[in-house]
């Protein structure tokens, strides 16, 4: 299941990932993952997470169940190990694509915050 797939940033620069089996060992690999569901002209791009390298780091395995309620069952990695990099590679494709979960900060949209009558 390693078919490379190509996306491309806002900078226009194109990344290439390979799919991954969504229980595999993806975890072990220091990079960037996106979680996606197949789309009429590709891929539906659920949810981006920068990935340590670490097998013990939960955060991608809640990035991943989070994306299964939506379909978004397949990984597809990008492998880069530079920390500074990947962040920089991860903000570049989120600019460029739309995920439905932003990964940054400033971009989450808070609930209103409810008036209460005295």
């Amino acid at each position: 299941m390693q078919r490379p797939y190509s996306f491309r940033g806002q900078s226009g620069q194109a990344y290439v990932f390979t799919a991954q089996e969504a229980h595999g060992d993806w975890l072990r690999t220091p990079g960037i993952a996106f979680f996606a569901a197949p789309d009429g002209y590709g891929w539906r791009v659920i949810r981006m997470c920068s990935l340590r390298g670490r097998e013990d780091d939960v955060q991608p395995l809640w990035a991943l169940h989070d994306a299964e309620r939506y379909g978004g069952d397949t990984v597809l990695l990008f492998e880069e190990a530079d920390p500074v990099r990947r962040a920089n590679i991860l903000a570049d494709l989120e600019a460029g694509l739309s995920p439905l979960w932003p990964t940054q900060a400033s971009e989450v949209v808070e609930a209103p915050a409810l008036a209460l009558a005295a």
